[in-house]
């Protein structure tokens, strides 16, 4: 029988460096309430109906084992979680109880809009509630977990209201309404999780308090991380110097003159989930068994595309990860001929014996010829290199501009989120008028 796939690399396999991240603590994990009952609704009524268990939706014998693994999950990789808070719904509240780390607490701003309905709230204050939970810091070394519903496309973020229900979005708060999505999760790449053996970067030490007597490793007391010296939050540099930061008509006069790489993340992805990744070789490859491209992302792509070409900004080269929802980022930006690599694939997708986290940096210290730039399409990742750890943080669609030196070496210093294009256009329009007119 052959041997296994995926075993030599498995250490660097699923979200590896995002395991440590989590670790580290810092981040917000929003969670959509488990299955429910099928063929049930919301009975609306008067006062607070939907504090009433018998006026709402409850859970269905699957979100327990759903739920459970997440919980499983984040014990077992020792992610220290500060305080779990859901909505006043039974079914969110129970679904944070079959987590299984600690006592919930009921938070109105997650509930659902019904609920705001009711009391003649509106769609904004929903999202000023959720807004002020995702870009709160969590206590130092600690993560956040929230459990809530679906929400409307049209508030903080369209993945929102793609999430399915078990499934998970991790975001990275900056405090001031600000913050970045890291991730999305289904159970099952949880579960994977779980199973991944991911060493702590050096000098970071983890010690689990684990009661005695408990039951499981689900039970257990939470963890304590402690942190390396050089790694606090207090004496680590941004992740692009403000003073180097390129914005606005500068950036495009910029981009126009060439000699950057363009490092976007794919575009939204949520129709499907990553699966078989023992079983099949090459599994990325098939459509069929991974995450990708919703009709959102290939909207998104063709706005990122059409952006480019209206400003003008003179692309070499375009290379893209082989996964599907990448090549099809690609495709929908129709900005000319694409260039599959591995060099660019998640660190899921990599070749025992390969290593895509250095292959990738390659990438991002190649000068491009001159007088042009770089395209290069791929994932979020965590890096030890300072250089690289804005694509920590990086969103769906979103271009990290980056500008090599010719001696090896890169530095960020432009980020373009998707809505920031129409910013950029806006610029160069009021521009060439200000030209004009002198």
């Amino acid at each position: 029988q052959p041997p296994a796939v995926h075993t030599i690399d498995e250490a660097y396999a699923l979200h590896e460096g995002l395991i440590r991240e989590l670790r580290r603590g810092g981040y917000v994990i929003y969670m959509r309430h488990g299955a429910v009952q099928p063929g049930t609704n919301d009975t609306r009524g008067a006062g607070e109906w939907w504090k009433n268990c018998d006026q709402t939706q409850r859970t269905n014998a699957r979100a327990l084992p759903t739920a459970r693994l997440i919980g499983e999950a984040l014990a077992k990789q020792q992610i220290v979680i500060s305080d779990i808070q859901t909505s006043e719904f039974c079914r969110a509240y129970d679904t944070a109880l079959f987590l299984g780390i600690t006592t919930p607490q009921k938070n109105a701003a997650l509930n659902a809009i019904t609920a705001f309905e009711s009391q003649k709230k509106t769609l904004a204050d929903q999202a000023a509630g959720i807004i002020n939970l995702i870009s709160t810091i969590p206590p130092f070394g600690k993560n956040r977990l929230l459990v809530g519903h679906a929400l409307s496309p049209t508030i903080i973020h369209p993945l929102f209201a793609h999430l399915q229900e078990g499934h998970t979005l991790i975001f990275r708060p900056e405090g001031n309404s600000r913050f970045h999505l890291v991730a999305e999760l289904s159970p099952a790449q949880w579960q994977f999780i779980g199973r991944q053996i991911v060493a702590d970067q050096p000098n970071f030490v983890v010690q689990a308090s684990i009661p005695q007597g408990s039951a499981s490793v689900v039970n257990a007391g939470a963890p304590q991380v402690i942190q390396p010296p050089i790694q606090t939050p207090a004496n680590q540099p941004p992740v692009i110097d403000p003073t180097r930061e390129i914005k606005g008509a500068a950036l495009i006069t910029a981009l126009r003159r060439g000699g950057y790489n363009l490092y976007m993340r794919h575009a939204s992805a949520t129709i499907g989930t990553d699966q078989d990744l023992l079983k099949v070789p090459m599994w990325w490859l098939d459509c069929n068994i991974q995450r990708n491209l919703s009709d959102l992302g290939r909207q998104q792509a063709k706005k990122v595309g059409a952006a480019i070409h209206e400003l003008r900004l003179p692309i070499a080269t375009i290379k893209a990860s082989q996964f599907c929802r990448v090549r099809d980022s690609a495709a929908a930006m129709a900005l000319g001929e694409v260039v599959e690599t591995e060099d660019l694939n998640h660190t899921i997708g990599q070749r025992a014996g390969t290593d895509v986290n250095e292959l990738r940096f390659k990438l991002l210290v190649t000068p491009p010829p001159k007088g042009k730039n770089n395209l290069l399409i791929s994932h979020t990742h965590s890096s030890m290199r300072h250089e690289e750890r804005v694509m920590t943080g990086i969103q769906e669609a979103e271009i990290v501009v980056f500008q090599p030196d010719g001696k090896g070496g890169t530095e960020p210093i432009a980020r373009i989120p998707i809505l920031e294009w129409d910013n950029l256009l806006l610029s160069a329009t009021t521009s060439k008028t200000n030209t004009k007119a002198k």
